[in-house]
């Protein structure tokens, strides 16, 4: 559901929208001195581009070497599930059950190397 009809939108107040609207987010990735891992589902439709995941890491990259890591999660979608296409990802993007056993791992797994790597440094 994208518009509830009445104050919702994807989700959130409009309100939301409008004052995500007043923040600089490449300031705030410019100046953030944490590491940072990104995700991108390629079956993501909420966050569809992959390339404004990558620019996340490199402006942290750009500012903070080295801080920022993008990873690609093949079949996967924003909710963290597999499936076969996008398509089927939004047919089966309000089945619980559905998501629940088609999780998938390589976030925990993928999240677990991650941070391992950042504490050896």
């Amino acid at each position: 559901m994208q518009y509830d009809g009445k104050n919702l939108l994807w989700q959130r107040h409009y309100s939301f929208w409008q004052q995500i609207q007043d923040v600089n987010l490449t300031e705030i990735w410019k100046n953030t001195n944490s590491y940072v891992l990104i995700f991108w589902g390629e079956y993501d439709i909420e966050a569809f581009s992959q390339s404004e995941h990558q620019t996340i890491v490199d402006i942290v990259n750009r500012y903070n070497s080295g801080k920022g890591t993008f990873k690609k999660l093949n079949a996967t979608t924003h909710q963290f599930f597999t499936t076969t296409s996008i398509l089927e990802g939004v047919k089966q993007k309000s089945d619980m059950s559905y998501m629940g056993k088609n999780f998938n791992p390589a976030i925990i797994d993928e999240t677990d190397k991650w941070i391992k790597e950042i504490i050896k440094k």
